[in-house]
């Protein structure tokens, strides 16, 4: 008996500090996240707000004057997705070339958290740029061309 409850705590423990470790790399990502787009954006004099919940910065470029999106609600986005990188500017005005579609329902988990985040309560037809901290988008896996711990900038427009 004392020999299973020796390895019960034992691998309690084992799942405490690896859960312990996942969650200090999640706050240490975070931060490097949010200087790296602080200092993108004050290189660049970008101004975003920053959505204080989830760390999401977003500029509107345009506000729609449709109805205001509701969970549950089925969106339809017109989106150009890139990395924030240093090198390249990102605009104050958003660009479509080469850009696509994606469809899904406001409020469940269905779209990046970003994404969701981003466009919620926003009316059909408004345009922004979202900066999205990796956390909030594909986190710590790598995505195609897109690599692990990215900060990823979308252009997007608000079909539906």
């Amino acid at each position: 008996m004392t020999h299973t409850l020796s390895k019960a705590i034992i691998s309690m423990a084992i799942k405490f500090c690896a859960a312990t470790t996942f969650a200090q790399t999640q706050v240490s990502q975070d931060s490097l996240d949010q200087q790296k787009m602080e200092n993108y954006f004050s290189k660049h004099d970008l101004h975003p707000t920053r959505n204080l919940y989830d760390g999401v910065y977003f500029s509107i470029v345009k506000i729609g004057t449709g109805k205001e999106l509701s969970d549950n609600d089925l969106v339809k986005i017109k989106y150009k997705r890139s990395v924030l990188n240093s090198k390249f500017k990102h605009g104050k005005s958003v660009s479509f070339k080469g850009a696509k579609t994606l469809s899904f329902k406001e409020g469940q988990g269905t779209a990046l958290k970003g994404i969701e985040s981003g466009v919620a309560h926003l009316p059909k037809g408004t345009k922004l740029i979202l900066y999205v901290p990796s956390s909030m988008g594909f986190g710590a896996t790598k995505h195609g061309t897109v690599a692990a711990n990215s900060v990823l900038v979308y252009d997007i427009e608000i079909l539906n």
